[in-house]
């Protein structure tokens, strides 16, 4: 899931801010370099244990997450036009997966336009030393590099600018391209926005397919 999709699932548990970075926080750590294996968890202080329990949730949406009808079937939606051979490159895979999570946390924001100023808000009382000594214990990240991403992330609300067809595709495609290594693809814009533009009458079916993943998730985590 993207960052608005984990935050509102965490924010039908919890009210706690710490929480909520905990949520994103594997995230923010990958763009960071840092991995989130499941190996890595361990008892933390309890002065770190909101924290340390969105994080856990965090792995365990994914989990669920990536084994859904929802993902399956938003992923199958994407594939259609943006093939290998169209793209020229072999890393489909990874933008039909971009696209989606993307395209989800979109659903999310026209659902509810005030939804990302809410979570950038909640996001912003976690104080930066306490994430720092968080990520130099937990992830061994002596230089701060986490806090530097996560603070960029807040400065930056870029999610807020998934809302518009334009920055929605650039974002896509430099994700897309830089990840992946990929050269420019300039045509790689028009094709987004041909694609954009057809799953949007799948919005509101993939908004109920939310809802009942959403339902199915807190059933069988217990929480």
């Amino acid at each position: 899931m993207n960052f608005l999709a984990h935050y509102q699932l965490a924010a039908d548990l919890e009210t706690s801010p710490h929480f909520f970075a905990g949520a994103i926080l594997p995230d923010i750590a990958k763009r960071a370099g840092f991995s989130t294996p499941n190996s890595l968890l361990k008892d933390q202080q309890s002065a770190y244990l909101n924290l340390y329990n969105g994080l856990k949730f965090h792995l365990e949406a994914d989990r669920f997450f990536h084994n859904s009808f929802l993902f399956k079937e938003g992923i199958e939606q994407w594939k259609t036009g943006l093939d290998e051979k169209r793209l020229k490159s072999s890393k489909t895979f990874f933008l039909h997966h971009l696209l989606f999570e993307m395209w989800l946390d979109r659903i999310l924001l026209n659902s509810n336009p005030e939804a990302g100023i809410e979570m950038y808000q909640n996001l912003e009382l976690v104080e930066g030393h306490f994430l720092n000594q968080f990520s130099r214990s937990f992830y061994t990240d002596e230089t701060g590099k986490i806090q530097s991403v996560f603070e960029g992330f807040l400065q930056r609300k870029f999610v807020l600018s998934y809302t518009s067809d334009i920055h929605f595709n650039q974002i896509a495609k430099g994700v897309f391209e830089n990840v992946t290594n990929q050269k420019s693809q300039p045509e790689l814009l028009e094709m987004l926005g041909e694609k954009l533009l057809k799953m949007e009458s799948m919005k509101n079916r993939f908004f109920s397919y939310w809802s009942e993943f959403k339902s199915d998730f807190f059933k069988s985590s217990g929480h």
